[in-house]
């Protein structure tokens, strides 16, 4: 049987099984938070006025950019912020709302539904996206628009959707993010060196872990409040890139009931492979918690990898983890000979919606 970085290390190979240049549009993260940032240096806002709240509503992608923006504002944000992921809006969205529309391909029917009705409560709306009817829409109801380029897997394009949408927060005086984000995309250049595919496993922690995973149920562990978007994003690019199952629960709630569940496995006799998500700026609190955790199921378990992320502000330390993540599944899609991209059964459900 090959070795994983027998096929890891094979940059022909790697080329072959991903046919359509996943990896390729992952090494241009960094790139495309800059494009999307710059993308959004036009938008001209209108005066806001008072904003009570803030809602970012997506799909998919595009939400989890909402899942990132809300981790790295919320210590300093003085109103909330909620993700929806939804058809409709909270019933509290009104003229005092500031709502974020973001849609990749600007044709997802939840976003657009849930627009339609932030149209109709008078809130203050900006939209994302690289066309479709969300753009459509906008310009039909004077609502400012950002558009990003178009033809990418909705996932691939997190650069281009999470940039305009720390822009806009920065133009509009509600986050002072413009120098975390220039760090951050600094940073990811950085550590793409160390991570994308023409760096050799034994170097490489992305492509280690990997070879831990391949033909595994990843379980990934995160912690509310820091990591909790970066573990999101690993389960739903390992869902569609790896075409695996993988699983996703988070510190402290994961103690009130997955840890029973834990208890009872038995090393050995089970194909779950544990990951965990740390960050330095968890809670003390929180990092007792998750060592006695450890020390409770380890046993059971069969062990829990680990990943730390990098960088000292909080969207450079959630950008270092997503990067990780979105490589790793890829090397996962790459060790099961799985080309990354396709997503058939999303294109047949989208389809049969349609009708």
């Amino acid at each position: 049987m090959e070795r994983p970085e027998e096929t890891l290390d094979d940059v022909a190979k790697l080329n072959a099984i991903d046919r359509s240049g996943m990896l390729g549009l992952i090494d241009k993260l960094p790139d495309m938070m800059e494009e999307g940032w710059a993308a959004a240096e036009a938008l001209q806002l209108p005066e806001l006025g008072e904003v009570a709240n803030l809602v970012i509503s997506g799909m998919g992608g595009s939400a989890i950019s909402g899942d990132i923006v809300s981790h790295v504002i919320r210590e300093k944000a003085a109103f909330p912020v909620i993700v929806n992921r939804s058809y409709s809006c909270p019933r509290f969205v009104n003229k005092n709302t500031l709502f974020i529309a973001v849609s990749y391909s600007g044709n997802t029917e939840e976003t657009i539904s849930a627009f339609k009705e932030a149209l109709s409560r008078k809130a203050k709306i900006i939209s994302i996206t690289s066309g479709g009817e969300l753009k459509e829409l906008s310009d039909k109801n004077n609502v400012p628009f950002i558009v990003i380029p178009k033809g990418l897997p909705p996932r691939a394009a997190l650069g281009y959707l999470l940039a305009p949408l720390l822009n806009v927060l920065y133009k509009t005086g509600l986050s002072h993010i413009k120098a975390d984000f220039m760090e951050a995309s600094k940073l990811l250049k950085q550590l793409l060196k160390k991570r994308s595919a023409s760096c050799a496993t034994r170097e490489n922690e992305v492509k280690q872990m990997a070879a831990r995973l391949s033909g595994k149920i990843p379980v990934i562990l995160a912690t509310e409040g820091t990591t909790y978007a970066a573990g999101l994003r690993w389960k739903t690019q390992i869902n569609e890139n790896s075409k695996m199952t993988a699983l996703f629960t988070v510190f402290p709630e994961l103690n009130h009931n997955d840890l029973v569940n834990f208890s009872f496995l038995r090393s050995g006799e089970h194909d779950y492979s544990f990951v965990l998500l740390r960050d330095e700026h968890d809670l003390e609190r929180m990092k007792k918690r998750i060592e006695i955790t450890k020390s409770l199921i380890s046993g059971y378990v069969g062990g829990i990898a680990e990943v730390s992320s990098q960088g000292k502000t909080a969207l450079e330390r959630m950008m270092s983890l997503i990067q990780f993540g979105d490589y790793l599944s890829v090397y996962l899609a790459e060790l099961a000979g799985i080309d990354p991209t396709p997503v058939e059964i999303i294109e047949k459900l989208k389809k049969e919606l349609a009708r």
